[in-house]
């Protein structure tokens, strides 16, 4: 099978090794792959003219919006918008344009109704939209990829990881402040959606879910009502979570290395400080691989996806670190806590995270668990089984293979 991807984005670390990942994803389960770079003319005309030659090519994909209006005017080829984080992020796009043949791939299991509603939407708004067949959508996490050196028999210099940038999280919340004007009514709602995501491990639309079933309101339309306001509340929560863990990491007093950097002149020397803490800041992402490689233990927030998960897990799975990550549902059935995975909530958080001194304590604990999980996320987890999965995804719906 030929398949196009569309590339765009490639100065992001993350985004350009996911897009790397993926065309090597593809390629090993044997297809033929013709990246498509977005703004480079003479890429763009040959995937073009053998995309309009059908049958030279199967199946467009794209990460966001890369390649989606392109992907509008083709009748014959499937597309797949694979989605980088929440549809109700406001840098996440793609999945509402026009797509005669479009398979949308998802990061929570909480984001299949929202994609409903938003293509809902969309088909009231828009006449021509509304004439096109269903889209569909597929639940996938991100992949990652195993190291290819020993990750076993190397020594690990550094106790614990943390990898993730943190921005500015002003005192009052912005639906408060004046910087985003809000209804009293609604304000008070997602000053209690924040409130139950800070105390308990859910994601955004689970929180505003439990704050409407408190007032009584069961029926979904109030939920749905409330979509607007999404992003704000998680916006607002995720730097939190964040801080929190990390705070919570270094009061271990192992060994910490944070890698990320921040934004609005803040960083994470704002937040958290000590002895044990080394900050890395933005690195290149081989280079944080390598730091990966040389941690003990990788210690991740979910990043809001509480009934899904971040690619940082696989990260650290496929790089041989014992993974200490925020509550996710989606994680803790398709993973064995306290086996496989350590997942620590917002109720018992010190207790939780303080696993990671047997961990670090003893080599052969720890030992059995990253080979054992490693085993797992090699065979499930990384980018070829990803794209196993929109191959079987795209045959079942289109016929293609």
């Amino acid at each position: 099978m030929r398949i196009v991807v569309y590339v765009a984005g490639m100065n992001h670390p993350a985004v350009a090794s996911n897009i790397r990942d993926l065309i090597r994803g593809f390629e090993l389960n044997n297809h033929t792959v013709i990246p498509c770079y977005l703004g480079n003319m003479d890429s763009m005309v040959q995937a073009n003219s053998m995309v309009n030659l059908h049958k030279n090519v199967q199946l467009t994909v794209g990460f966001n919006n890369a390649g989606a209006d392109i992907a509008s005017h083709r009748q014959e080829c499937p597309h797949v918008t694979i989605l980088f984080d929440e549809p109700f992020n406001i840098n996440a796009s793609g999945f509402s344009i026009k797509v005669p043949k479009h398979i949308v791939t998802y990061l929570d299991r909480s984001d299949d109704m929202i994609l409903d509603y938003i293509d809902g939407q969309c088909r009231k708004l828009d006449a021509e939209y509304a004439k096109l067949p269903p889209k569909h959508k597929l639940f996938m996490p991100l992949g990652a990829f195993p190291a290819e050196e020993d990750i076993f028999s190397e020594p690990r210099p550094y106790d614990a990881v943390f990898s993730s940038s943190v921005w500015h999280i002003d005192e009052t919340p912005p639906w408060r402040n004046g910087t985003e004007p809000t209804p009293p009514y609604i304000a008070a709602l997602m000053d209690d959606a924040m409130l139950v995501m800070k105390q308990f491990p859910v994601s955004v639309r689970d929180a505003f879910r439990e704050v409407l079933k408190a007032r009584g309101m069961y029926d979904e339309e109030y939920l749905k009502k409330l979509f607007p306001h999404f992003w704000s509340v998680l916006s607002y929560v995720k730097p939190w979570r964040k801080i929190e863990t990390v705070k919570h990491l270094v009061a271990t007093g192992r060994d910490v290395h944070i890698i990320g950097g921040g934004t609005d002149n803040h960083s994470w020397k704002d937040y958290v400080s000590g002895d044990n803490v080394t900050f890395h800041g933005m690195i290149p992402y081989d280079e944080m691989l390598a730091v990966v490689r040389k941690s003990k233990v990788l210690v991740t927030d979910a990043a809001g996806f509480n009934d899904g998960a971040h690619d940082r897990v696989f990260i650290g799975m496929l790089n041989g670190a014992a993974v200490i990550a925020e509550y996710s549902y989606y994680l803790d059935e398709f993973f064995d806590n306290q086996r496989e995975i350590f997942l620590y909530d917002w109720q018992n958080t010190a207790e939780h995270i303080g696993v990671i001194h047997k961990l670090i304590d003893d080599d052969n604990y720890r030992l059995s668990i990253v080979k054992s999980v490693y085993e797992r996320a090699v065979r499930d987890c990384t980018w070829k089984s990803r794209t196993a999965n929109i191959l079987d995804a795209a045959a079942v719906l289109y016929g293609v293979c």
